[in-house]
């Protein structure tokens, strides 16, 4: 099994991004080496990544 890999929110920000292109889940968790369900992951939660303020924590990433 492969290790999990955390992304930030700045990341999963660019995986959005993606996904508004239209590149296919596949090609976009190739490039970032995740898992498609874990981009379906990220689409679903779309308002809480776009929605984070950072100044309100200190942490770069979001349990989203």
């Amino acid at each position: 099994m492969s290790k999990r890999k955390c992304l930030s929110i700045k990341e999963k920000n660019l995986i959005l991004h993606e996904v508004d292109k239209g590149v296919k889940k596949k090609d976009i968790a190739l490039k970032f080496g995740v898992p498609p369900n874990s981009v379906s992951i990220i689409k679903k939660n779309r308002d809480k990544i776009q929605n984070y303020d950072p100044s309100n924590s200190c942490s770069k990433r979001l349990k989203a």
